[in-house]
């Protein structure tokens, strides 16, 4: 509010209309995705699809159908900070023989600078030399590593000679 110096303001009349806020467009995120048979690609009408998000405060779960297309819908999902979350279908017999397709939450990609991109371009080379030499040192390793079932002994000393 540009207030040009003052700096008390008492309001002694109010509009008497009430003003009804702006839309601004639905909170939170949608999900949408596709459910699909695994053999097949076919798509799955009638999947029951679960959404959770889950973080150390917070925890969502939600449950819906997929349409005659295997399409779903998790509409205005509004959570705050980092959050883990575990999506799952299962056909319209209850089995977990399904493949849940993302669509993407954002339209566009964020933008970012192109002064990062140098930065990222040293981190993503790396030579093939440096995977050569750690698939040798894994293998020299592989023979000092104790097998499961193993028994990892003490010392032996040997006091008597073979006759």
């Amino acid at each position: 509010m540009l207030t040009h110096g003052w700096s008390s303001y008492v309001w002694n009349i109010l509009p008497e209309r009430n003003i009804a806020p702006e839309f601004h467009g639905p909170e939170g995120i949608t999900v949408t995705g596709t459910v699909q048979k695994i053999l097949g690609k076919n798509p799955v009408v009638n999947g029951l699809v679960s959404l959770s998000i889950f973080s150390t405060d917070y925890f969502m779960s939600d449950l819906v159908l997929s349409d005659e297309s295997g399409r779903f819908l998790f509409d205005s999902i509004y959570f705050t900070n980092t959050a883990s979350d575990f999506l799952q279908a299962l056909n319209e017999k209850g089995k977990l023989q399904t493949e849940v397709i993302l669509d993407p939450v954002f339209e566009k990609s964020p933008a970012v600078s192109k002064q990062y991109f140098p930065v990222t371009k040293i981190f993503t080379y790396v030579p093939v030399e440096l995977f050569r030499q750690q698939y040798f040192n894994e293998r020299v390793l592989r023979e000092y590593i104790l097998k499961s079932g193993s028994i990892l002994i003490e010392e032996v000393t040997v006091i008597d000679e073979k006759r």
